[in-house]
């Protein structure tokens, strides 16, 4: 595969909502703090629909002294990209074994392929209107600090 291929799989993997600072009176560590804000209201959205690790690769990061990122871990990445955007009908297979093997209903199943329905796209990656009523709360108590002072 070559470096552009790889290069555009590494976008596509990548799930992310990222925003800038725009208001001049916030500060790097105010953005940085609107992010935490966007995550963990991303990772209680998360536990409050039961999904069990996922919350915990919901991260954020400065990208720049401009921009903070929200973003899924590597390691849970590629099942978030499903769940955030969903799957249509498709074939599943095994890989690395002759037949796959699930427990349903307290009886084992096998199969050597078969169509599966997709999941639905929760389209969680995205500010909440919890979290954006958060940050919008924030950027005001920082732009009263910043013009009482």
């Amino acid at each position: 595969m070559s470096d552009s291929s790889d290069n555009i799989n590494e976008r596509i993997n990548q799930i992310y909502l990222s925003f800038e600072r725009k208001a001049h009176f916030l500060t790097k560590n105010d953005l940085q703090k609107a992010g935490e804000i966007v995550q963990k209201d991303l990772q209680d959205y998360g536990k409050n629909k039961g999904w069990k690790d996922i919350p915990n690769h919901i991260l954020s990061r400065m990208i720049d002294d401009n921009t903070v990122e929200i973003y899924g871990s590597n390691e849970k990445r590629t099942i978030m990209k499903y769940l955030n955007f969903g799957t249509k009908a498709h074939f599943i297979k095994p890989v690395r074994a002759k037949v796959l093997s699930w427990v349903q209903g307290g009886e084992r199943f096998f199969s050597k392929g078969h169509m599966v329905s997709g999941i639905k796209a929760m389209n969680f990656f995205r500010i909440t209107e919890s979290a954006r009523s958060k940050v919008l709360n924030f950027v005001s108590e920082r732009r009263k600090a910043a013009f009482n002072n």
